[in-house]
């Protein structure tokens, strides 16, 4: 939920549906370079998101 929906809808086809660069690309109407720009910072935002969750539980805070 904290990611723009640009972004989860490029990491559901890419990680869900299991569709290639080219095939998302075709899919949503943007040249495959910005597929590529779009997962790798969706990637990088869900990595810390999931770090900023462990750091809260490992700490007790209002996720835990």
């Amino acid at each position: 939920r904290r990611l723009p929906p640009e972004q989860r809808a490029i990491l559901v086809l890419r990680h869900f549906v299991g569709l290639e660069t080219a095939e998302i690309a075709d899919a949503l109407g943007i040249p495959p370079g910005t597929v590529r720009s779009r997962l790798h910072h969706a990637h990088r935002a869900m990595r810390a998101a999931l770090e900023a969750d462990a750091r809260a539980i490992a700490i007790g805070g209002p996720s835990a």
